[in-house]
């Protein structure tokens, strides 16, 4: 029996007879318990947020912390990891860690990039979707750090690197959730909004059914797109979660394709900051002019990690820094600036 399907009945069989699983929030009606082969009792990193009654705003609208986090003033630190033509992201406030994404299948990079940024344990990694570029070093996460949760989409992949993820899943002593439109996490002083996939993703396009995150603290937030396309960016827009686009920050889709970051998507996140992950001299021509073109006329300082490699942006008391490895420009196609690094 293929390992898919066997993984699959056996969820099926936990949800019908353990009662351990992570309890994801829901706003509509009784969660929905979910639960993974021999995770045993694992801890629960999350807590839904309150869902009652009108919650407190931030800047933009949408549904945000309770008003403790802002008086508090916990920073809020995001750190785009180099890690070539591929996404790893890191978010931190406090003590409270979230790994959006995990690099390249084709390298063996981020345990130590992670370690650079001593980093020993991470409450949550969540993959936007699977393909090798956000889910490649996933198990290599797995293994060598202290991790309480995994957020997936919802859709499965026939790959070899995905099989390698949930054999390191399987093996993990972890909770999971697979989180949708509409749900609110709490990781201690981290608050993360759920936009994405929404009720009408289709489950096999591993694009438009991709996890689509805002996380933030206090008055300050950055948002995470995966490699969602124009359609789906268009439905975002009109769906009922569209005020949980507006950030300060904003991880360029798809590594900056011309295939996201519509002007109507871009007008509605209306970021400060934007950061293309990408790798230099990449097949694919990314990031593509006419991004480049939609950003500088929004007047978004952009960077990127193809040019200015690992760019970590903070928020505190006076607004938001930004600090990179090396100078750079961030060009059409991938092009490096070698006297700039």
């Amino acid at each position: 029996m293929p390992r898919l399907l066997t993984l699959a009945l056996v969820l099926l069989l936990l949800a019908a007879c353990e009662p351990g699983g992570v309890m994801a929030p829901s706003v509509t009606g009784e969660p929905e318990t979910r639960g993974w082969p021999e995770a045993g009792e694992p801890i629960t990193a999350t807590e839904p947020a309150e869902v009652d009654g009108e919650p407190p705003q931030i800047d933009g609208g949408g549904r945000e912390a309770e008003a403790p986090h802002s008086e508090v003033g916990v920073g809020l630190e995001v750190v785009f990891l180099d890690v070539g033509q591929g996404d790893a992201t890191l978010v931190r406030v406090g003590e409270a860690t979230l790994l959006v994404d995990t690099g390249r299948h084709d390298r063996r990079d981020l345990p130590g990039l992670l370690a650079d940024q001593e980093v020993t344990a991470i409450d949550v990694v969540a993959v936007t979707h699977p393909h090798a570029d956000h889910l490649g070093q996933f198990d290599a996460v797995l293994e060598g750090f202290d991790v309480d949760e995994v957020w997936f989409s919802p859709a499965d992949h026939d790959t070899l690197t995905f099989e390698r993820a949930l054999d390191a899943l399987e093996a993990a002593d972890v909770a999971y959730a697979e989180p949708s439109a509409g749900e609110i996490y709490d990781i201690g002083d981290v608050v993360v909004e759920v936009v994405g996939p929404d009720e009408a993703a289709d489950p096999d396009d591993l694009h438009d059914s991709g996890l689509v995150l805002r996380a933030g603290t206090g008055g300050a937030s950055v948002l995470f797109t995966g490699d969602v396309e124009e359609a789906t960016e268009r439905r975002l827009v009109a769906g009922p979660h569209a005020d949980w686009l507006d950030a300060d920050l904003y991880q360029v889709g798809h590594h900056g394709s011309a295939t996201s970051t519509s002007p109507p998507f871009l007008a509605a996140v209306d970021p400060e900051i934007a950061v293309v992950s990408y790798g230099p001299g990449n097949p694919y021509g990314h990031p593509h002019a006419e991004v480049l073109e939609r950003l500088e006329a929004a007047g978004v300082d952009l960077y990127g990690t193809g040019a200015h490699g690992t760019v970590t942006a903070r928020h505190g008391p006076a607004g938001w820094s930004v600090t990179t490895d090396h100078g750079g420009q961030v060009r059409p196609g991938g092009e490096e600036d070698d006297d700039e690094r």
